[in-house]
């Protein structure tokens, strides 16, 4: 009877496959794909909702404006007008778009909706991986983010176009990603890019700014005790109690960075 005898070089061989797999896997790019591909799956089904009667007939099926679709016209009306009580024209821009491309068709503007909170997962993963320097754990709390239930409203609710929207120029900012990305990596966006986008994200703000603001702080103190700790690494142990100590006091006043820059 034959009997096969595994090598130590098979199961060398064997491990070695297993590792670049999971190294592939835990590639950041893959993750960002994976982060995006859940996000759809999960939404997908508000591809077939109809509008509601509930500030949709106001933003888009009503809206003459709007219905026209993409014109000079509708533009200077959407730099222009206050209707609805928000002046917010790259929204305006955003829903004349749809018109133009999809007509009176519902689906697609659920279905840009839902890309833009997919593209929104991908940055702000991208961000906090830059801040903290952890793969793992920013894909965890950017999929939190992208699956969450607070966001069903932003991504099934046509007429919360602008909070999708103002998201995804809130997170491209270069001006704001510099204090969580290298010099060499935000250079070939400095110029005109670096004021259009916060620009932009005025202009097609909505309510929850404040909640972005406090995003924000988070990962600039993220980033400042990624930046104390390579000082460290370069310094050795050359002002490592003082830097101790600053670092324990910055984490007292921001505890949620605990588990950020463990």
């Amino acid at each position: 009877m034959n009997s096969a005898i595994a090598s130590p070089e098979d199961g060398a061989l064997t491990q070695s496959k297993a590792s670049r797999s999971i190294a592939l896997i835990k590639h950041p790019a893959i993750l960002g794909l994976i982060l995006a591909a859940a996000t759809v799956g999960l939404y997908y089904p508000v591809h077939g909702h109809p509008f509601t009667n509930y500030d949709d007939n106001d933003y888009v099926f009503e809206n003459r404006h709007v219905q026209s679709g993409l014109t000079f016209a509708n533009v200077r009306w959407a730099f222009t007008t206050g209707y609805a009580s928000n002046w917010h024209p790259l929204t305006w821009i955003s829903h004349q778009l749809d018109s133009q491309f999809f007509g009176a068709n519902p689906y697609g503007p659920h279905d840009v909706n839902l890309l833009l909170h997919a593209l929104n997962a991908v940055l702000l993963f991208w961000a906090l991986w830059r801040a903290t320097g952890f793969v793992g754990r920013s894909f965890v709390v950017a999929a939190l983010f992208a699956l969450h239930p607070i966001n069903v409203e932003s991504v099934a609710w046509i007429a919360e176009r602008k909070t999708v929207l103002s998201t995804m120029f809130f997170l491209l900012a270069p001006g704001r990603l510099s204090l969580v990305c290298t010099p060499a990596a935000i250079a070939p966006l400095r110029g005109s890019y670096f004021l259009i986008c916060p620009w932009l994200d005025v202009q097609a703000t909505d309510h929850h700014l404040p909640l972005r603001t406090v995003a924000v702080g988070l990962l600039a103190a993220a980033a400042d005790v990624r930046s104390n700790r390579a000082s460290l690494q370069r310094h050795g142990n050359n002002g490592r109690d003082s830097a101790a100590k600053f670092s324990l006091a910055h984490q007292r006043k921001n505890p949620a960075l605990l588990w950020l820059s463990d």
